[in-house]
């Protein structure tokens, strides 16, 4: 795992093998909370951890289509 620290506003970039780039954008900390914005390709899910064990396989590869 790759630990970073950023500030609000700062970006971090991820390149995927496919040369597509993900960036994710520190947007507020307030206490124990970070606001975080994220930009991908279309065809890239992006999808909160908690979320993830509730979607079944299918209904992910169907938002990466969109």
């Amino acid at each position: 795992m790759l630990i970073l620290t950023r500030r609000p506003g700062e970006t971090l970039i991820i390149e995927t093998p496919d040369g597509e780039l993900i960036t994710v954008t520190v947007l507020e900390v307030k206490g124990n909370q970070v606001r975080i914005g994220t930009d991908a390709p279309a065809d890239i899910a992006i999808v909160r951890e908690e979320l993830l064990e509730k979607l079944p396989a299918e209904s992910l590869r169907l938002t990466k289509q969109h």
